[in-house]
């Protein structure tokens, strides 16, 4: 998600995210569109949370995806845990090297089905996030004035709920990064850090896990010297 710039927030508020997919299909070198298809979202375990597709893009000054929130739950989504096991679904089983065939599968109860994905390009598997908790927002300091918002991004993770929100909004005179006052977080929640910085070709890299926010959170950003190879596998080991 951060690696892409793919955060998961939507209007204002956190979603809890049961997986997100980036969808480019072409025929013939050329860019082709869907009327509707079928999509399921492999889960850890059965869950009975109201799920919808949310459909992202990038058309906006920062070129972070947004989500379009969705209005009801849409027809044709099945619950993993709610479905029958008479419920079935057509496939497409890919076989590397030889033809791809058409199979009847039962459904599989650890999988958000959906049967009207309408979007290629960005496709998320979400439902807003709704604690009730005390909000508050987070500050990230820079160590000086290099580290701005022209090269740096910063970036606030929720290992708890599969989510993750750029925190964009840049103070030039305190040197310092904070949330959007529309996506303030949960009080007593555990998050985690990441600032990179790109500034002329040299890649520096800040990260700290585990946090516990408090009211008014402040995170120092020790930034360190670091290879672009080295930051993408710190971000894969979040």
């Amino acid at each position: 998600m951060i690696a892409c710039r793919a955060t998961t927030t939507s209007n204002g508020q956190l979603l809890m995210s049961g997986g997100q997919v980036l969808i480019t299909a072409t025929m013939n070198g050329q860019e082709v569109f869907a009327n509707k298809y079928g999509i399921g979202f492999r889960q850890a375990q059965t869950s009975r949370q109201p799920m919808s597709l949310f459909y992202g893009d990038t058309n906006n000054p920062d070129s972070v995806v947004t989500w379009a929130a969705p209005g009801a739950p849409e027809n044709g989504v099945y619950v993993a845990g709610t479905v029958s096991l008479s419920d079935s679904s057509i496939v497409v089983v890919i076989t590397p090297g030889g033809p791809d065939t058409i199979a009847v599968h039962g459904a599989i109860m650890q999988y958000y089905q959906f049967d009207s994905c309408a979007n290629f390009n960005w496709i998320n598997c979400d439902y807003f996030y709704n604690s009730g908790a005390q909000l508050t927002d987070v500050s990230v300091f820079m160590p000086d004035s290099t580290f701005n918002s022209s090269n740096s991004e910063v970036f606030i993770v929720f290992p708890g709920i599969n989510s993750a929100a750029h925190m964009s909004q840049y103070t030039s005179t305190a040197n310092m990064f904070d949330l959007p006052k529309g996506y303030y977080i949960p009080v007593g929640m555990s998050v985690d850090v990441v600032v990179a910085t790109n500034k002329n070709g040299t890649y520096y890299y800040y990260q700290q896990t585990g946090i516990t926010t408090t009211s008014g959170t402040v995170i120092f950003a020790n930034m360190s010297q670091s290879s672009l190879s080295y930051i993408k596998s710190q971000l894969l080991g979040l």
